[in-house]
């Protein structure tokens, strides 16, 4: 059933709901419940401040605190440690409870140093509990270390002895965010021990094994067989996979005359150890259909028959682990109520095996939302990352693009009031990203003085990150939706719903607005008044996802940000892109050598159309250009000294990098020519002017050693018409 919050409650006041609730539970009138609050409500605080009183009063004496992350990471704090830190702020004992391979890692507990014997006391003393009310904090991963059902029967296995489930069990366990990708194990990538090669290399010894090794050799045999199916996006090798009703027959069929017994006593899985064979007979026994198990391996896309990589060819599964003597529960997750249609509830009731009650706190009467704006010349392209990070004739325009993104997200900061961003994409992104940030930067540097300090800029993909408060105050832009692999509705949610292909899609849907929402969560906006000053901006580049139409509303980008974040076509072609880079080199070189930007020595440079009438003074403009450049203080102008094509290029030492000589822009397109220099013009205070009394004087007076005709028309970006004539006089004498 579902619990609304039908009055305003202010985050004072959810202490005494989380009170309600937490009595509720351990009174066993509702053993389970999953608590539901807008993110940035405080609700973790909440929660941790009811659970503190609880403990001094003496209702509780032993709580288990579960989050995503025990392990603290690039020198933040990992959500147990901040969890700890503020219960010990609170007068109540925490203590955070590693892994195995975490705790090996801190200093002075490795196996080496302690030994074995000491290395094992040391893991098992995190888990006893110490006199009086305390709480344990342990990732989600324990769950199913401690309260998992292993698949064979008799004497549990010696984790479920430790004292956290044992006659002094915790009494109370809290999960911080929805613990899913933890409760769903899936097997390893080759070359686990149920590979082709690792099952070839060795007799099969186990029933199971002597199974799957002749299949293996049928996919090898007949790789085009029409049962097999494309599963994953297209590219040089794509997963392939056999699974669904012709495999689990075939196991079927092929384990007939084994005994479950047998099954049970030699064939655990190797990557799933409260597994064994005999849980997987019975899963294909009552889901006939399901796709949770089955073979996998990667071939071209239009040639599986000729190229299957057996490298890659293995047995997979997704299986979810069943949870079995939970104590009284809480789930707290901001977004669970995106899961359900209605009140039923059955996302989380077969995720944790159990009857849930879905309780809503809401800190207002309305449903907060979102405010976002779209900005569709943010998008970044999957495909154009992959180029940009490989050697071959389409990096140079790749890097073009990214630069082209990343130098208006940069604008975009700095037109505002808090210059802190935080850009969400795909993890492979991260390093391109923060290579073409590093570049617009220090391009930056050269072109003038900059602000008190540059934009800070922070990286985050998705998938990561819940439920921390890092970022808090920053504008969010979206330059990416997420993305998770078909795999992920075909095979991975099959441990969930075995048996309805059309609700895993459903459900892979929800997930990824779930996560997006999160996401954009992340800069904590709903903690400010809608439209102030100061408060978080988000950006999209894709149009919001028709399921979070309650959640987000739509408003439009101010004038100085629509002129920020680009404007016409998403993206200029790539001889665009490229003349505006070189644009701006120029600019940035000329801008220093002579304090201003002349249309006429753009022209020299090759970058714009020289008319008719201006042929000689382009030429002889050219010829003291390159004599005033005796230093390396001029990158750019260096090179085209060295090589008159060099502008033309790309900044190209040839015309390779994009395939002929860049077309030179109509002189008079001023809008063209000043797109690519707003940051510069800006910086450097420019105006687009016409030379003053200094260069009409030396005109008349024959000094300039070339005749000009109409010299109002030779426009200079500078501060004002006097230094423009100054700069000309200097530039032709």
């Amino acid at each position: 059933m579902r619990i609304s919050g039908d009055t305003n409650l202010k985050n004072d006041a959810l202490d005494s709901q989380f009170r309600k609730i937490f009595l509720e539970v351990l009174s066993e009138a509702a053993p389970t419940s999953v608590v539901v609050a807008p993110p940035g409500s405080g609700k973790s605080t909440q929660a941790r401040i009811a659970l503190a009183g609880l403990l001094q009063e003496g209702h509780l004496q032993r709580v288990i605190w579960m989050t995503h992350s025990t392990i603290d990471r690039d020198g933040a704090p990992s959500l147990a440690a901040e969890a700890a830190r503020h219960l010990t702020e609170l007068h109540i004992p925490a203590g955070i409870i590693l892994g195995r391979e975490a705790l090996g890692k801190t200093a002075g507990a490795d196996r080496r140093t302690l030994g074995a014997d000491g290395f094992r006391e040391r893991y098992e003393a995190q888990f006893r509990w110490p006199p009086g009310p305390s709480v344990k904090l342990l990732s989600h991963a324990h769950l199913r270390v401690l309260y998992g059902r292993d698949g064979q029967p008799g004497t549990p296995p010696p984790w479920r002895r430790a004292p956290l489930t044992g006659p002094d069990a915790a009494q109370l366990l809290i999960i911080d965010e929805d613990p899913t990708s933890s409760l769903i194990e899936s097997s390893p990538p080759p070359p686990s021990p149920l590979s082709y090669l690792r099952l070839r290399a060795r007799p099969p010894a186990t029933p199971l094994a002597r199974v799957l090794l002749p299949l293996m050799s049928q996919v090898l045999a007949h790789p085009a067989d029409p049962r097999f199916r494309r599963i994953g996006r297209a590219g040089p090798n794509v997963r392939w996979s056999w699974s669904g009703a012709s495999f689990n027959r075939a196991v079927l069929e092929a384990l007939a005359g084994e005994s479950l017994d047998r099954l049970v006593m030699r064939d655990r899985f190797p990557h799933h150890p409260g597994w064994s064979a005999a849980r997987l007979i019975s899963i294909l026994l009552e889901h006939p259909d399901t796709s949770s198990v089955g073979l996998s391996w990667q071939a071209p896309l239009r040639a599986p028959d000729r190229c299957l990589t057996e490298a890659t060819l293995t047995f997979r599964s997704d299986l979810l682990c069943a949870l079995t003597d939970l104590p009284p529960t809480v789930l707290l997750d901001a977004y669970g109520d995106q899961y359900d249609t209605g009140d039923s509830c059955s996302y989380h009731r077969g995720l944790l095996g159990r009857e849930v009650r879905l309780v809503s706190l809401a800190v207002s009467t309305a449903r907060p939302r979102l405010e976002v704006s779209h900005a569709p010349h943010l998008r970044i392209d999957r495909a154009a990352v992959d180029r940009a990070l490989r050697s071959g004739p389409g990096q140079a325009r790749a890097l073009l693009r990214l630069d082209t993104v990343t130098r208006r997200i940069v604008a975009f900061t700095e037109t505002q009031d808090t210059a802190r961003t935080l850009v969400l994409c795909y993890k492979n992104m991260i390093p391109a990203l923060e290579a073409s940030l590093g570049r617009v930067l220090e391009e930056r540097q050269r072109t003038g003085p900059l602000a008190a300090a540059p934009p800070e800029i922070s990286f985050q993909h998705y998938f990561a990150g819940r439920g921390k408060n890092a970022h808090t105050g920053k504008h969010v832009v979206a330059v990416t939706e997420p993305h998770q692999p078909r795999q992920y509705a075909e095979h991975t949610l099959a441990a969930l719903y075995p048996a309805d292909p059309e609700r895993r899609r459903d459900l892979a849907r929800r997930h990824r607005d779930v996560e997006l929402l999160q996401a954009l969560h992340r800069g904590r906006q709903l903690n400010h008044v809608p439209g102030s000053r100061g408060a978080p901006r988000i950006l999209l580049s894709f149009p919001p996802p028709e399921g979070l139409t309650r959640d987000l509303g739509t408003v439009d980008l101010t004038p100085a940000e629509a002129r920020s974040v680009g404007r016409g076509r998403p993206f200029p072609s790539n001889r665009t892109l490229a003349w505006e880079r070189a644009l701006l080199a120029a600019a940035t070189d000329l801008s220093e050598l002579l304090n201003g930007i002349p249309v006429l020595a753009l022209m020299a440079l090759g970058l714009l159309e020289v008319p008719d009438s201006y042929q000689r003074l382009v030429e002889h403009t050219g010829r003291r250009l390159s004599g005033k450049i005796r230093t390396d203080r001029y990158p750019h102008l260096s090179r085209w000294k060295a090589n008159r094509a060099y502008f033309r290029s790309g900044l190209s030492d040839s015309l390779s990098a994009v395939g002929t000589a860049l077309t030179p822009r109509r002189s008079d397109d001023r809008a063209t020519l000043e797109r690519g220099l707003t940051e510069l013009l800006r910086q450097r205070g420019y105006s687009y002017v016409q030379p003053g009394g200094p260069f009409r004087q030396a005109c008349r007076q024959g000094q300039l050693g070339v005749t000009v005709t109409r010299p109002s028309r030779l426009r200079v970006w500078a501060r004002d018409e006097v230094q423009a004539g100054e700069i000309l006089v200097r530039l032709l004498t």
